[in-house]
């Protein structure tokens, strides 16, 4: 298996049962992996003094099964703007191999508008996705999302969100011309082309999705969850203020932070959330493997 460089309890890879659901010795071993990636990115943030806490999925898991929801198969980190950024900015300098900081920026072709933190000697390939054989970075991963400030003027908001849906389009028109063939490639433009223009698309895109980052705003929300197909998904918009604190949870055999107004975050987003309802990942089915990298699936 694909060596571990933290201490992991060799009782955790066992397979048992969770509310009811069984949680697999393979399973196990793709929750160590993303807990390892995890350690990394909490010593970068702790090194730095940036601000990170478990959003979604995970901070469902922690506040309700002080781990990981049993059937779900990654996790989640949201930082404010700032941080991200600063994030984003440091983190590939900090990470060695296997660890990767994936954005457009560092892995032209990603089609995604938020970071993931990869092990690049592992495999984490969506199903949906093996068949086109994409060269971006398939690792196991965590991801990582920003959470944006909105306009408190409604109409102004709809104008934000049109105008970030227009970016993100273009955006991933671009990365995904990337992933195709050399003779598919628009305008007689090279690779490297394309590449640029993504990252260029990429840069106006994040520009605009800050835009509010300095205002006194009452909500925010995470634009990758919220802006789905031109609609506004508001179950993921959220007071500031609900995230203005943090505490530590236990979270498997570790601690991670989380808001401390936790329960405003999730009754918004799920309703009913201490109640247990076993649902299918978000991600589909995911071709996992702890022992060989993506490379050799593509």
């Amino acid at each position: 298996m694909n060596d571990l460089i933290f201490n992991i309890p060799k009782c955790f890879y066992s397979e048992e049962i969770r509310n009811g659901f069984k949680i697999s010795s393979e399973m196990k071993h793709v929750w160590a992996v993303q807990l390892e990636i995890l350690s990394e990115i909490i010593r970068i943030c702790e090194k730095y003094k940036i601000k990170y806490f478990a959003i979604g999925g995970t901070l469902l898991g922690a506040a309700r099964h002080k781990g990981y929801i049993p059937w779900d198969d990654d996790l989640d980190i949201a930082m404010p703007r700032f941080d991200y950024d600063k994030f984003c900015k440091i983190a590939p300098g900090e990470f060695r191999s296997p660890f990767f900081l994936q954005t457009e920026e560092t892995d032209p072709g990603y089609l995604l508008r938020h970071a993931k933190v990869r092990n690049s000697n592992t495999t984490g390939i969506l199903t949906s996705q093996k068949d086109n054989k994409y060269q971006f970075n398939q690792g196991i991963f965590v991801d990582i999302f920003p959470l944006d400030k909105l306009p408190d003027d409604i109409d102004e908001r709809k104008v934000y969100f049109n105008d970030l849906y227009k970016a993100w389009g273009d955006v991933y028109k671009y990365s995904a011309y990337i992933n195709r063939n050399e003779g598919c490639l628009p305008e007689n433009k090279s690779l490297e082309q394309i590449a640029n223009e993504a990252r260029r698309l990429n840069r106006q895109y994040e520009e605009l999705a800050s835009k509010y980052a300095n205002t006194l705003s009452r909500e925010e929300c995470i634009l990758a969850v919220t802006i789905q197909s031109n609609k506004i998904v508001t179950s993921c918009t959220w007071n500031c203020v609900d995230f203005d604190e943090i505490e530590y949870v236990p979270f498997e055999f570790m601690r991670i932070p989380i808001p401390y107004k936790y329960d405003n975050i999730l009754t918004k987003q799920y309703g009913d959330w201490r109640t247990f309802v076993i649902a299918d990942s978000l991600h589909g089915e995911v071709i996992f493997n702890v022992n060989k990298s993506y490379k050799d699936f593509i």
